[in-house]
Formats: structure tokens, sequence, C-alpha cells
């Protein structure tokens, strides 16, 4: 069974957007939680964030607290095929964000029609479901917050 790496970050300021994203999860969050995902693949963090899904630095998040996590994956190369499907969709802000904001705070599903923008726990956990590793059952991937994957993978 491969190793995937997941890089939890609790809080990122790249840009007033990322800022308030971060702030916003937090505050419906409760405590202190990640607030953003991403993971190592394609030599570099693979990640949803303004304006869509892309490989970013290995060292951006340096200087912010994070927490790497290793989930092992039972088939890696279909999570990175789903990984590379998912690359270049638009971030999802409002869609993605409300809807895990909403499951978190009501426990019920936020149904949103048409959903096209991908936010970051949303993509790693798609990527983990295609590699194998079951989680949240049939919750919709787009409801699952950053705390919500941290504590799944506990």
């Amino acid at each position: 069974m491969a190793k995937l790496y997941l890089l939890f970050v609790y809080e990122h300021d790249d840009n007033l957007i990322d800022e308030v994203v971060g702030k916003a999860v937090s505050a419906v969050e409760g405590g202190d939680w990640p607030v953003h995902v991403a993971a190592y693949l394609f030599n570099g963090l693979f990640e949803a964030i303004e304006p869509r899904v892309t490989v970013s630095d290995c060292y951006k998040y340096d200087r912010c607290r994070t927490k790497a996590v290793a989930v092992d994956v039972p088939d890696l190369d279909a999570a990175t095929q789903k990984a590379a499907v998912l690359m270049d969709k638009p971030y999802g802000l409002l869609s993605s964000c409300i809807a895990g904001g909403w499951y978190s705070l009501f426990h019920r599903v936020l149904h949103l029609g048409r959903h096209n923008g991908k936010d970051c726990s949303e993509v790693a956990t798609i990527v983990l479901r295609a590699g194998g590793v079951p989680l949240y059952g049939g919750r919709p991937a787009y409801t699952v917050t950053p705390k919500d994957l941290y504590i799944a993978l506990q």
C-alpha cells in the first residue's frame, strides 16, 4: 500500500480571498482546526485555491502552521489519475465552502444543483476516494471540510 501525504494548513494569507476563506472556515468550524488542505503530488502541492486546481511550490506554506499526514492509499495510480483529471478545474469558493459550512452546522447536505467549482478538501476527498480510501460513504465530497478530512484521517 502506498502513502499519499496531505498537508493541513491552519492559516494562510497569500491573498485577501484566502485570508477571508480561512477566517470563515475557522468561524464555522470553531476551535483550532485546519482551514486548507493540499496533497503532495506532481512534484508539488496539488491544491484547489483561487482561481483553480493547480500544483504549487512545495514550500508555499513554510511560514504557516501546518501538519503533514500520511495516508495509506490502496491504489495510488488511480488517485493520481483522478487528480490529473481535476487539474485546472475552477476553484469553488462560494458553492463548496457554503455547502461544507452548512453541513458542519446542520449535518444536512445543501444541494447546490450544478456544481462546477472545487474547493481544497473536496479535491482531496475525491482523490483519496479514487485511490480506494473510504471517506464518508455517500456524502458529497463538496460538503467535506478540512476539519472533517483531518478528523477522518486520524
